[in-house]
């Protein structure tokens, strides 16, 4: 449950839109712009398990609001949790950052993120300053941070608690650019490194974990002609040094002597450093009802930049891609097509070359019903999600994607009724980092639910049955079962009660592997108007002779209270 709640909070974190300074000559210098609102919460676990989870229970009290000072707006989340990891009023969970604007003028300070490119500075979070300058024409901006490095786990999401925070990745990065949004050429400049004390230099270079450095210089640029063709490119060159600590002889590739020769007083060059380049570039025509275009793209084998996440590298596509649009847009189509080959650099054993296509269409046959449909054999984005493989979570990206979900809602203003299938299969790659090496595997999933929701009595009830086939590390395990939800509402008190119970059947490798039984009651009483306490409590259990089994009780309360209404002012019962 802990590990749970640790995600759970890492997706809760609230970045802040920039607020625009040019309201300061209007309105109150000081104002509570939203509600203000303060909750207490207690998690516990009583468990009998073969796991190496700590089982110490949580406190927490988290206080969030929104108030403006001369013109700019500040939203607040503190958060207390005394936890698995400590007791600390500063933990990595507590992110605050500001993003004001003033006309042209737009700054970054506390936990922010920029975008350069995809493949240099995009979507990672830093803690440090940074701002845009955007007058007229001219597109400039700069940015200086703090970035944890990979090897810093809160969780290794496989049952261990692991600390480990043996550098300060420091990173900054340049902008320069003419033009608009839709017309635009940009130049950058992006450097990371790993800084560590000299005292500790002979310790880590015999370590697993020795000390990067990075740069990556790119163009990106986009312009449009006869308003309906759209021409793009983005070029980036990314200069990894492995480790600062290495000898300083020979590189290995050509390139990369090359580079070093141009840029050795940038970075720290040794027999580490490697330059690699990625990019892309296409051609799009975009109609009311049709679009159509071609794209190119290239991943150098072991590309790598310090302000992305992950990348999927050593590919080359090239692809032709098309959308329709039909009948006031009930009917939608979209796809790729195209050929894809890796080894660019010839230092695989084998190169393969494949035919790639990812196909997604949208069909609305009424306003309750219609059917999804999603078919792709290659990643299309950088972006890694969540996926529980054999009752671990592990951050992984998906490679092949086959989805189909049909759906049909009907009933009337007393009774309403929903039934939906949803069948999905997917390629995935664990991008966990704390994973020995990069483990390929696939989840495969069928589920079928129905919901009616009866809303003169206030009742809901909901039936489902599930297939869930996972193969990780030439493990096969799979469940099957199905779930029962039934809900009640109360107008006084104010009252909703909901429980969900779950039974399936477990397999492993082909063997029976025993069962896993789920059951949870959740219960949310509105005290009064400011005032709102819940409770949580559930039973999970899990026989299992072949793989981890688990039998535990988990509850939580919380009790919310709402400080301020959203005039600032303070509410009354």
């Amino acid at each position: 449950m802990r590990r749970l709640i640790i995600i759970i909070l890492m997706f809760l974190i609230r970045d802040m839109t920039g607020q625009d300074l040019a309201r300061l000559k209007s309105g109150e210098p000081f104002r509570i712009k939203r509600s203000a609102t303060l909750s207490l919460s207690y998690q516990g676990v009583g468990s009998s398990s073969d796991s190496y989870v700590d089982q110490r229970d949580a406190f927490s009290i988290n206080l969030r609001g929104s108030f403006e000072f001369l013109g700019i707006a500040f939203p607040v989340q503190l958060t207390f949790r005394q936890g698995q990891f400590n007791s600390s009023a500063n933990n990595p969970f507590v992110r605050f950052g500001i993003s004001p604007t003033y006309k042209w003028i737009k700054l970054y300070a506390g936990h922010r993120s920029m975008h350069f490119s995809r493949y240099s500075l995009s979507d990672i979070t830093f803690l440090g300053a940074g701002v845009e300058l955007n007058p007229g024409i001219f597109r400039m901006a700069a940015m200086y941070g703090e970035i944890k490095t990979p090897n810093y786990n809160l969780d290794t999401l496989a049952f261990q608690s692991d600390l480990i925070s043996n550098y300060k990745r420091l990173a900054y990065g340049l902008k320069f650019g003419l033009g608009k949004e839709r017309n635009h050429f940009d130049l950058f400049y992006f450097k990371g490194r790993d800084h560590y004390k000299l005292i500790d230099a002979q310790e880590i270079y015999i370590t697993k974990l020795p000390p990067p450095e990075n740069l990556v210089i790119g163009t990106d640029a986009r312009f449009i002609f006869l308003k309906k063709l759209t021409a793009s490119f983005n070029v980036n060159m990314s200069i990894l040094t492995n480790n600062q600590l290495a000898r300083e002889d020979t590189l290995q590739d050509d390139l990369s002597e090359s580079i070093r020769k141009v840029v050795g007083s940038f970075i720290t060059a040794n027999n580490t450093t490697r330059a690699c380049l990625a990019g892309e570039a296409g051609l799009q025509w975009q109609d009311k009802y049709f679009n159509i275009g071609l794209h190119y793209k290239r991943i150098d084998p072991n590309y790598r930049s310090f302000g992305i996440h992950y990348i999927l590298d050593d590919l080359e596509n090239y692809t032709v891609n098309g959308g329709l649009r039909l009948l006031k847009n009930h009917l939608n189509f979209n796809g790729n097509l195209g050929l894809q080959r890796n080894n660019l650099k010839h230092i695989r054993r084998n190169t393969s070359e494949r035919l790639i296509y990812n196909i997604s269409s949208n069909i609305i046959l009424k306003s309750n019903g219609g059917l999804n449909l999603t078919y792709s054999n290659f990643a299309i984005d950088q972006r890694a999600g969540l996926v529980m493989l054999n009752d671990t979570f592990r951050f992984v990206q998906n490679t092949s994607v086959i989805s189909v979900s049909p759906f049909y809602s009907w009933g009337n203003e007393k009774t309403k009724q929903n039934l939906q299938f949803s069948f999905n299969t997917s390629q995935v790659k664990d991008l966990s980092p704390t994973s020995e090496g990069l483990s390929d595997g696939q989840t495969q999933s069928q589920i079928l639910n129905y919901r009616i929701n009866l809303k003169e009595k206030e009742w809901s009830f909901g039936l489902g049955v599930q297939r869930n086939r996972n193969v990780y590390r030439d493990i096969e395990s799979e469940r099957i079962g199905g779930n029962i939800h039934l809900g009640k509402t109360l107008k006084k008190p104010e009252v909703q009660v909901t429980l969900q119970t779950g039974y399936n059947i477990l397999t492993q490798n082909g063997a029976k592997d025993g069962f896993a039984i789920n059951s949870v009651l959740n219960t949310s009483w509105k005290l009064n108007k400011r005032t709102s306490l819940s409770f949580l409590v559930a039973y999970l259990k899990k026989s299992s002779i072949q793989s981890r089994k688990y039998d535990e009780i988990r509850f939580s309360t919380n009790l919310s209270y709402n400080l301020l209404d959203s005039n600032g002012n303070r509410k009354k019962n």
